[in-house]
């Protein structure tokens, strides 16, 4: 009968329990990380309005030339439009 128990087998281990302590781990990745991951969305945000911007400039500058080449235009006009 002793034979017979020393051969069963091993107990299986929680895996919850037997993991390494990791309290407050999230917290400090998320505090390395948030720091990059708000830059990059502050940085999509600025280089759309400088899109925004130099587009504006552009349709300005069409525009300006458009009434520019009209016969009898004004230097009043072309500002103006």
């Amino acid at each position: 009968m002793e034979l017979i128990r020393s051969q069963s087998r091993p107990r299986r281990r929680n895996p919850a329990r037997s993991a390494p302590k990791r309290h407050g781990a999230t917290i400090v990745e998320f505090a390395v990380v948030a720091p990059l991951l708000f830059f990059m969305i502050f940085l999509y945000i600025e280089f759309d309005r400088y899109i925004l911007t130099v587009h504006a400039m552009k349709e300005a500058a069409r525009v300006g030339c458009r009434v520019a080449i009209l016969d009898g235009a004004t230097l009043e006009e072309v500002e103006t439009e």
